[in-house]
């Protein structure tokens, strides 16, 4: 564990300051690492459908770097916290974080083992407890499992990150200047946008056809992207398949990718019109079970003068998207 970490756990509280402001976010992460090392004390199931899909502590990193005070809606609830990580120890913001998922561990449980649902759910718990009940669970941990035992839990689930690192063969980056070819049809396909379609964490490719009407998607093979640093000297995209034949009026010229509607699923925010604008923007929600990595017919939103901008507002990790419209007002639309 590094020595910023030891410093914290010895009871200096205005380190906090300094560690969570540093150029590097290095210590920040070997902090957070503290919620996974004292989770997997508590509930080693719990971590293990975690690291399962892959899931580290930066779900926490708002938590943590703002004392909650990012994702608690009630200022007397923030002020609650604050209080106690002031009249406490400096770890009490892990054992807090703890308490937050342990509470609420039939919800994790019971969802499925999806890195996108999982880290939905993850972001909203601080959210729907009592902040009462949690500052007094959190105590209970912290008697229970003293800062010196937690700490010694830090340094030996550092220890195995860093054997597991080491123990990974290290591979050359190779230069990522090439723009991979695209697969040639009856006709020319054009690269629109990036997107994890089918939630294996890897990244898939959302083609244009030539005359803008058509969307076709190339699907990432199953074991290793064709977009990852170990490539092949030639690479292609795999043969791609109609994504999305929305039968518009004028072509696409914009394809975003985002998830507007909080469902932790990859929405399309399509662009139709001439190059330089208005442009007619549809919202093309995506399909959820069986039908995941389809997307259901595009629905007019408005008509923007130019292209918008796509951003989250209201900090509520839901895409918005906001921009100008032909009456030279300016309108913000809301995801959820």
């Amino acid at each position: 564990m590094s020595d910023h970490i030891k410093a914290f756990a010895g009871g200096f509280h205005g380190l906090s300051t300094v560690l969570f402001m540093e150029e590097s976010m290095c210590s920040t992460v070997d902090y957070m690492q503290l919620i996974f090392a004292l989770l997997g004390y508590l509930r080693p199931k719990l971590i293990e459908k975690l690291e399962l899909v892959g899931l580290g502590p930066d779900f926490a990193l708002a938590w943590i770097v703002t004392w909650f005070a990012h994702v608690l809606p009630e200022m007397a609830d923030v002020r609650r916290l604050f209080d106690l990580f002031l009249a406490t120890d400096p770890l009490m913001l892990i054992y807090v974080s703890v308490a937050v998922i342990i509470r609420s561990d039939e919800e994790v449980h019971s969802t499925s083992d999806d890195f996108g649902m999982l880290h939905h759910i993850l972001l909203r718990l601080p959210k729907k407890h009592p902040v009462e009940e949690l500052v007094k669970f959190a105590v209970k941990l912290y008697i229970a499992v003293p800062p010196e035992k937690l700490t010694e839990l830090g340094n030996q689930r550092q220890a195995l990150l860093s054997s597991n690192m080491s123990s990974r063969q290290m591979k050359p980056v190779r230069s990522r200047n090439r723009t991979p070819s695209v697969y040639l049809s009856a006709f020319l396909l054009a690269l629109a946008a990036f997107v994890d379609l089918d939630a294996d964490r890897q990244m898939d490719a959302i083609l244009l056809d030539a005359s803008g009407y058509k969307l076709y998607a190339s699907l990432a093979p199953p074991r290793q992207s064709i977009f990852s640093f170990n490539q092949p000297k030639n690479p292609s995209l795999p043969e791609p398949t109609l994504l999305l034949d929305p039968a518009f009026s004028k072509p696409i010229r914009v394809v975003s990718p985002a998830d507007f509607n909080g469902d932790s699923i990859a929405d399309l925010l399509l662009l139709t019109g001439s190059i330089t604008g208005p442009f007619d923007a549809y919202i093309a929600y995506g399909a959820s079970g069986d039908k995941r990595g389809t997307f259901l017919q595009p629905k007019l939103l408005t008509t923007f003068s130019a292209q918008p901008l796509v951003c989250d507002i209201n900090s509520d990790l839901i895409a918005d998207i906001y921009g100008e419209v032909p009456n030279n007002s300016r309108v913000l639309y809301y995801g959820g």
